[in-house]
């Protein structure tokens, strides 16, 4: 073959392998961040339900096929096959080789030629074995594609015949160098080995290729287009015909544990912007609806698309392992159809414009970074106490502004608030939010409204708001969202807004309140802002989410949960007890070990560390909450705080009453619930912070 030939098939080759690129809207491949601990069960290779392991039967100069001479090339890692190469015209089989057991032994990489014949007659044939590197299309070595593992030439498996045979080596800068003539240096470039001659009855010949990585520890997983993807290909020369098996390094995930399948964890269900990026949000009025992840309703397709015949579950690989539910199929934790509880609630399921209807089936994402404050790059809502890491990309519809997780909201008697003005409409026909600006939902009340459609809050009490939206899809199909809202008039005693809520941006229901807890500006400033809807931790002695805590040994804020040097982000040396490191709980992380990390903000006032954000240890060897949880046996505490303390008249440390200076020992009554604080109320009847930096249990 001569050097333009050669070129000119390889161009050919990967128009081929561009045209054979697959993708599906809305899948999202695992990401890249799980942990050789997470690979129990996996395959060091993976085939697919049902392997390739057919030879390709040879095909003479003349066009005649030669029954029973055949050839093959395949891959190998850790004493376990690829697949077998297939014929370009059909699918071509995939293969997996998982990057953990790779590192684990390296020399356990090999490309593999193999050429027989079972027939009662001498077999010519001429046959290219072609090595990831033959592929790259340029000089510059792909460090994503194995090389040639060794300094000196493959020698042939015992019992191969050599008699008769011609073997040859190619690189980029030498073509057709004669074995003998191969050197260390051309090694080094190689491309392809060459094998030709005749094969006479029940002969075979069989050459194992040592392979090697040139840098494991930076392969890429994910881009697939862009040098992910390798090939092993033997070319039949008489006929020109190319045999290919696709091939990646990925790395193995354990289904159960990444997804967090464990028989009564729910879906993670969250929206989405049309930002670049993205920005994810968690519905999190609705989770407590979603259903209980069943590993009969996922379906797992590392190589391709939607196949439920051809499900990979549970071995399922980092960088293009989509993930898809059949979710008009699935009920809910009641039972009940889940589009139309998505429906009833103000959502929709996503909807696809080349279909006209919405998904039949959806590459939901798997979900390691998603959280309700519009983050791109972060959160933790996956693996909390009742939620899997495994999450359902829906549509916000009804937005109404102000209310929390349980859709209540709150308003102080006399707050004037009209439904219409604090509700906006999403675009049901969508993936992601698009809002619909002139959209009006339909509002009904179980108190009258008043004449000009604002609410009557003269009298407290609770009451319901439901909005309805009637909507045409363009295939016909006609449907009402509804959403239904609880005002509580006069009593905030479950959080959310107390004040006429103001317009938002309709991305995220969430709503915020400041706790203050001590008696002077300076000291109330170390208190941070606590979210006021409820939160779960991910387990007892562990604080939720938005709740303070500090140090009270020395401990490192780190940018991720890999606690090294390289990522530490500042040490918080041990302080005495009013001095102490506090921090506010914003996620939970587990580190590739399984050990619980804090995501925390740093609200050390006044500090040069004040706003940063990081992780910390979850241990209550270092870390325990701010606020105290019980009252003292003795119904006694002190003032430690060195600018003393402000009594209030109410819960909410309103309205002062009076100051005591530190050293002061005041009798406690009870311990009361404030959003993520607590407060103590005294025998007198009033309140004060039970914050640790400023008062202790006892006579002190």
């Amino acid at each position: 073959m001569s050097a333009d030939t050669h070129r000119g098939l390889k161009h050919l080759f990967k128009i081929a392998l561009l045209s054979a690129t697959f993708f599906t809207f809305g899948a999202t491949a695992v990401a890249t961040t799980a942990s050789a601990d997470d690979t129990s069960g996996v395959p060091a290779v993976y085939n697919g339900k049902n392997p390739q392991r057919d030879m390709v039967t040879n095909v003479s100069s003349d066009g005649q096929t030669q029954p029973q001479q055949y050839f093959t090339s395949w891959f190998s890692l850790a004493g376990q096959d690829s697949n077998y190469t297939g014929p370009t015209t059909g699918s071509n089989p995939n293969s997996i080789l998982n990057l953990d057991d790779y590192t684990k032994d390296p020399s356990s990489l090999y490309e593999h030629l193999l050429i027989k014949n079972d027939s009662n007659k001498p077999m010519k044939f001429s046959i290219d074995l072609c090595l990831p590197q033959f592929w790259r299309g340029k000089p510059t070595v792909n460090t994503n594609w194995p090389v040639y593992g060794s300094d000196k030439i493959a020698t042939p498996t015992a019992g191969s015949t050599t008699q008769g045979l011609d073997v040859k080596y190619s690189s980029f800068t030498k073509y057709y160098i004669p074995q003998e003539n191969v050197t260390a240096a051309d090694l080094q470039d190689l491309g392809k080995i060459s094998v030709g001659g005749t094969l006479q009855s029940q002969e075979h010949y069989q050459l194992d290729v040592p392979l090697k990585l040139i840098d494991p520890e930076n392969i890429e997983l994910d881009d697939l287009l862009n040098g992910a993807k390798f090939n092993s290909v033997t070319i039949n020369n008489q006929s020109n015909g190319y045999y290919v098996d696709h091939v990646r390094f990925a790395r193995g995930v354990n289904a159960y544990k990444q997804l967090g399948i464990n028989g009564t964890n729910k879906y993670v269900v969250t929206y989405r912007t049309n930002d670049k990026p993205a920005k994810y949000y968690h519905a999190a009025d609705i989770q407590n609806l979603m259903p209980v992840i069943k590993p009969d309703d996922t379906v797992v397709n590392d190589f391709g698309g939607y196949d439920p015949k051809n499900n990979d579950f549970p071995y399922i690989y980092t960088g293009g392992g989509n993930f898809f539910l059949n979710y008009q199929t699935i009920k809910d934790i009641n039972g009940n159809n889940l589009v139309q509880t998505f429906q009833n609630n103000g959502y929709a399921a996503p909807y696809n414009d080349k279909l006209g209807t919405i998904f039949p089936y959806y590459a939901w994402s798997y979900m390691n970074k998603i959280n309700d404050s519009g983050s791109t790059s972060e959160g933790d809502w996956g693996n909390m106490d009742g939620i899997s890491n495994y999450g359902m990309q829906i549509v916000k519809v009804i937005d109404v502004n102000g209310i929390n997780d349980q859709d209540q909201l709150f308003l102080n008697p006399g707050a004037k608030w009209n439904p219409m003005d604090n509700v906006k409409i999403w675009n049901p026909q969508q993936t992601y939010q698009e809002l619909l600006p002139n959209a009006k939902p339909t509002v009904t009340s179980t108190r009258p409204l008043n004449a000009d459609g604002t609410l009557n809050t003269n009298q407290t009490g609770s009451f319901d708001i439901t909005y309805n939206y009637p909507f045409t899809y363009t295939n016909g199909n006609k449907v009402t969202f509804k959403k239904t809202i609880h005002v509580i008039v006069g009593n905030n005693s479950g959080g959310g807004t107390t004040a006429t809520p103001s317009d938002t941006t309709g991305s995220s229901s969430s709503s915020t309140t400041t706790g203050s807890s001590s008696s002077t500006s300076s000291s109330s400033s170390s208190t941070p802002t606590t979210t006021t809807k409820p939160s779960t931790s991910v387990g007892p002695n562990i604080a939720v989410k938005g709740e303070a805590v500090y140090a009270i040994k020395k401990i490192g804020l780190y940018k991720n949960t890999k606690f090294t040097k390289a990522n530490r982000i500042a040490w918080y040396p041990k302080q005495k007890r009013v001095n102490r490191p506090m921090f506010v709980v914003t996620g939970y992380k587990r580190a590739a070990n399984g050990t619980l990390r804090y995501k925390v903000r740093d609200v050390n006032h006044g500090r040069k560390t004040a706003g940063k954000k990081g992780y910390i240890t979850a241990s209550r060897k270092y870390v325990v909450p701010v606020y105290y949880a019980s009252v003292p046996k003795s119904k006694k505490i002190t003032v430690i705080s060195h600018k003393g303390i402000n009594t209030y008249k109410s819960a909410n440390l309103t309205g002062k009453a009076k100051h005591y200076k530190k050293g002061v020992r005041l009798t406690v009554k009870k311990l009361v619930k404030h959003n993520l604080t607590t407060r103590y109320q005294l025998s007198n009847g009033h309140f004060v912070t039970a914050n640790k930096k400023l008062v202790i249990a006892g006579n002190y």
